[in-house]
C-alpha cells in the first residue's frame, strides 16, 4: 500500500484528507485550485509536494477521482499517488549535462 511507501502505517492515514499530507512546499492556493476543479469536473491531477513520516518533502503525481455511491452522490474521493522523486532527479542531472554540453 501506498502509506507505507511513505513510511505511514494503515492507521496513521485512516480518516485523514489527501491534503493532511501535504507538504508546506505547496502553497494556499493550490489546495484550493484542487478543491474546485473537483467540484467542476470531476477529477484532478498533476505534481504536488507530499511529506513523509519523517518530515521529507517529495514531488509526485496526484490524481484523484470522486467515489459516487447512488443517485451519482459524491461518498469519498480516491487518490492515486505515485513518487516521482527518481525522475525528477533524472531530469535535473540531464538538463545540468546538457547545460554543461553548451557551455
Amino acid at each position: 500500500p501506498v502509506f507505507q511507501i511513505f513510511g505511514f502505517t494503515r492507521g496513521d492515514v485512516l480518516g485523514k484528507r489527501i491534503f493532511d499530507f501535504s507538504s508546506p512546499e505547496n502553497e494556499d492556493h493550490l489546495t484550493k485550485l484542487i478543491i474546485s476543479t473537483l467540484i467542476r469536473k470531476d477529477h484532478w491531477q498533476g505534481e504536488v509536494f507530499s511529506i513523509r513520516k519523517n518530515g521529507d518533502s517529495f514531488p509526485v503525481w496526484l490524481n484523484i477521482r470522486p467515489d459516487k455511491r447512488s443517485k451519482g452522490k459524491v461518498f469519498t474521493y480516491s487518490a492515486i499517488v505515485l513518487d516521482i522523486s527518481a525522475l525528477k532527479e533524472n531530469q535535473k542531472h540531464l538538463e545540468q549535462k546538457q547545460y554543461k554540453k553548451m557551455l
